[in-house]
């Protein structure tokens, strides 16, 4: 069904109409941005999408990336439209498909502006409306005991991140 992506799933081969783009390779571009990731606009005849190449496991965790969350998360919130719609992921996590948006990346100078501003805190607003994906908890909880066995090997914690983890962790 659609919608539904637990899995990358080989389409059938749709019979083509004259005329219908049959024969027309798609388009690919590569895509700025990321910390780990590589992205691309992938134009076809069915319409255009954004093929995410994830960072290896690895290296996600280093990043604090819970795939499972990310997706979760996504899916929650293309359903009230403030991301794009996940076509596909594939089982491993390796890589993932959604829907292209054209839009302009909201960056520091654009949101410092009152409409900037405006639009971010509108979204916050929208985003605080839903409920976090039930594997969030599970994740702080491996966070914490990731930051244990840092400081027992007595290998480099950054600070800011306790900072994180208090405003995150229940009192």
């Amino acid at each position: 069904p659609r919608g539904r992506c637990a899995g990358v799933r080989r389409a059938r081969p749709r019979p083509r109409r004259r005329g219908s783009g049959a024969g027309r390779a798609p388009r690919i571009t590569a895509l700025a941005g990321g910390l780990g990731n590589r992205a691309f606009r992938v134009e076809t005849v069915a319409g255009a999408f954004v093929l995410r190449l994830n960072a290896p496991p690895g290296e996600a965790l280093l990043l604090g990336v819970d795939r499972r969350i990310e997706i979760a998360s996504q899916r929650l919130a293309a359903g009230i439209g403030l991301a794009p719609r996940v076509i596909a992921v594939s089982p491993d996590h390796a890589f993932q498909v959604c829907e292209f948006v054209a839009g302009v990346t909201a960056d520091a100078p654009a949101l410092a502006t009152p409409s900037g501003m405006a639009r971010l805190g509108a979204s916050l607003r929208e985003l605080r409306t839903l409920r976090p994906p039930a594997a969030a908890a599970a994740d702080l909880a491996s966070l914490l005991g990731v930051r244990e066995a840092l400081r027992a090997t007595g290998s480099a914690w950054p600070a800011e991140l306790d900072t994180l983890l208090a405003w995150y962790t229940p009192q």
